[in-house]
């Protein structure tokens, strides 16, 4: 269900904003007339013609998410069990301590009739796993938690399938050679999703489980995290290429097997497309089998948000997900998933760690994570609950400390629209086609993947500079086809190295500039190319799209250009980033003349981090209530040390010319036995704060309108 997120009633309402977060915390006002004491408020409200409830303005158009606190049990040895008829239960106990409302179960179990793990024999030994998950799926419901299952879409251990009587061959990833690959060190060879035996598989294993009631599925292994599984050369995948490429080319074409580069050739951007194609006609089907037994039966991808390809698939209709960190977790800004994803959907990204030692270095990290995701209105597993730690991490003041304010304060977290006053421009196609450009098959060797090469995405890297700023920041993805009206919510839109760029988008980003609007446009080239329709049909423009703005062609305009039309301006900034030598995110840096140019064009005005912090840095981000009278400021210490002290620092705010608050509050998970220190004054048109904000808390502005 694609939809246009977030959109504003008013345009450049959020012109007005800076204020965020959270209903109904602990709160403390500063004394004097000038802060807006409790007493100044109440005068106010005597004094001022303010707008009764009934009267409000409906100022954003807010979409209710359901409010999902998950967590999942994986490999949770000591509490499942082999008596002769078999149990596998999760905690539900520790599920409920948590305020959880959403579980993804692992039902690895011990299987056959011996005392012993099958790796991955749930997928085969399904009636088996539906008779030890019996009382734990009907305890949870009892409890009101949906229980999600899991599946596997890639990996095979040879070993089990052998043991449970198959021909792991026949399922098999064939390689270039045209044989089926072979088990790695780990004994994990690699299936086809679009082997119609393998398929079969899937379809009882899901019909299975819908019929036994679980609300959902996480189907693990996206395609492309395997080079074998993209170019694969299995009988299925060559029949079904030899049906696309006579279908698409009006010939038959041999199938690739070599890397090929999107941005030079058609082949490699219809293959990639054809594979997008397959792999969510599959999704579709998987879920359709699921809803017959279970009308809100889920389809989870297990992948990360900003893998290949993904934008497209939500475009198609498969927008649920779930999103491993894998080794960013805690260390670089993951608010770029969150936010490409709401771009897409009004659905709930699920995102967890899955092994704690090796993903993160600490704890602080851990907690930084799950305050980016519920930050957006997303939510984080509690827990790897794994074979690292004990069950007594979980219940730490973090784990406790999101669950009850999640839960007191829902609305806060589950009916609230972005009020950034700046968006970042992604296009998925430009990131595939212009950027990563070549899918090798050695690009997952070292432990990363594409899905993971920060200096393969623009979109990516530029949200990190923005998040390093505490500039509270938004996605549009170009690919939904934006209107002017949904380009107008936001004062600043950066066009971080966009080559690709529609001609109807074009023709939109102009006249948002003429209407009001800035754009950031980066790199050393801009708009260069266009896709046709089918989106493998790529031109080169003929004419340079900055001087049919303006007059002055990109490649000779300043490196700091800025350019007024009508009533907005075009701003360039060619040097906007120094790329580490490694190209992580942790040492590569914006440059001085790009938040220069943010500056200038307002989108550092939003959000102010006033203090020079020993440690780290502070990422926002800024929500709204549908009538703009309740701001939730959620502010995230990022990139800290494990021995790290929080100490109190300094955020100021814009407010709304209209508006005067009469209320600032703070909540967070680590508040729990005593109340926050907050203090707040209003001056020059700004909200200021100061407090001990910890690694996250969520502010509340309360504002009213005069007429």
């Amino acid at each position: 269900m694609l939809k246009k997120v977030f959109r504003l009633l008013c345009p450049f309402v959020l012109l007005i904003a800076a204020l965020a977060v959270a209903v109904g915390c602990n709160s403390e006002t500063a004394p004097g007339s000038e802060t807006g004491s409790e007493t100044n408020h109440e005068t106010e409200s005597e004094t001022l013609d303010v707008i009764p409830p009934e009267d409000l303005v409906l100022r954003y158009e807010v979409v209710e998410r359901e409010g999902i606190i998950p967590m999942y049990d994986w490999y949770r040895i000591k509490q499942r069990s082999f008596d002769g008829k078999g149990v596998v239960h999760w905690s539900n106990t520790l599920a409920e301590r948590l305020n959880v409302n959403w579980i993804n179960v692992f039902p690895s179990g011990k299987y056959k009739t011996k005392n012993e793990d099958a790796p991955g024999a749930f997928l085969l030994d399904v009636d088996r796993i539906i008779e030890y998950t019996a009382y734990g799926l009907k305890e949870s419901h009892e409890k009101g938690i949906r229980v999600i299952t899991s599946a596997p879409m890639v990996e095979m251990f040879d070993k089990t399938w052998i043991d449970y009587g198959y021909d792991p061959d026949l399922y098999k990833v064939y390689t270039v050679n045209g044989k089926p690959i072979e088990p790695n060190d780990r004994g994990i060879s690699y299936a086809c999703n679009n082997n119609a035996l393998f398929q079969e598989i899937l379809f009882s294993y899901t019909e299975k489980v819908a019929k036994a009631g679980f609300d959902g599925c996480l189907y693990d292994g996206f395609s492309y995290s395997h080079p074998e599984g993209y170019y694969c050369q299995c009988p299925y995948c060559k029949a079904l290429w030899k049906e696309y490429s006579l279908k698409t080319f009006g010939k038959e074409i041999a199938m690739p097997v070599r890397p090929l580069n999107m941005e030079d050739t058609e082949l490699g951007r219809a293959y990639l497309l054809f594979r997008l194609d397959l792999q969510a006609k599959l999704y579709e089907k998987l879920r359709a089998i699921g809803k017959q037994y279970v009308p809100h039966f889920e389809v989870y991808m297990n992948t990360a948000m900003h893998d290949l390809g993904l934008a497209y698939y939500y475009m198609n209709g498969i927008d649920v997900s779930s999103s491993e960190f894998k080794h960013a977790m805690g260390r670089d800004s993951a608010l770029f998933l969150y936010e490409l994803h709401n771009s897409l959907t009004d659905q709930t990204l699920v995102s967890f760690v899955n092994l704690y030692t090796e993903q993160i270095e600490h704890q602080n990290q851990y907690y930084t994570s799950m305050a980016e995701a519920f930050a957006t209105g997303n939510a984080m597993c509690h827990g790897e609950v794994s074979r690292t730690k004990e069950q007594g991490f979980y219940l730490n003041d973090t784990a406790t400390g999101f669950g009850r304010i999640l839960t007191e304060h829902k609305e806060a977290f589950t009916k609230t629209a972005s009020a950034a006053s700046t968006a970042v421009l992604y296009s998925w196609q430009d990131t595939d086609y212009m950027q990563i450009q070549t899918l090798d098959y050695l690009y997952s060797v070292g432990g990363t993947n594409i899905r993971e090469t920060f200096d393969q995405c623009s979109a990516r890297r530029v949200s990190v500079y923005l998040a390093r700023e505490g500039i509270p920041f938004r996605y549009i993805t170009a690919e939904t086809n934006p209107t002017l009206e949904e380009l107008l919510q936001v004062k600043v839109i950066i066009l971080p190295e966009l080559k690709l760029l529609d001609k109807e988008l074009e023709e939109t980003l102009l006249a948002y500039v003429k209407a009001g609007g800035e754009l950031i446009l980066t790199g050393t080239s801009f708009a260069t190319h266009y896709l046709e329709d089918n989106g493998y049909v790529m031109h080169k423009r003929d004419y340079d799209v900055l001087e049919a703005w303006t007059g002055t062609p990109y490649r000779t305009a300043a490196a700091d250009a800025s350019f007024t039309v009508e009533n907005g301006k075009i701003h360039v900034c060619k040097k906007y980033e120094v790329l580490a030598r490694d190209k992580s995110e942790k040492d590569s840096k914006a440059t001085d003349a790009f938040l220069a140019v943010l500056s200038k064009a307002g989108a550092g005005r939003q959000v102010i981090i006033e203090s020079q912090l020993s440690e780290g840095y502070v990422e926002t981000t800024l929500r709204t209530n549908a009538y703009g009278t309740n701001f939730y400021l959620h502010l995230i210490h990022n990139n800290t040390s494990e021995s790290y002290q929080t100490t109190p620092y300094d955020v100021s705010l814009a407010i709304p010319e209209e508006a005067t608050v009469t209320d600032v509050s703070v909540c967070s998970p680590y508040y729990e036995d005593k109340e926050a220190s907050l203090t707040w004054e209003v001056k020059d048109g700004r909200l200021l704060l100061h407090g001990d904000f910890h690694l996250y808390s969520m502010v509340t502005v309360t504002l009213t309108y005069v007429p």
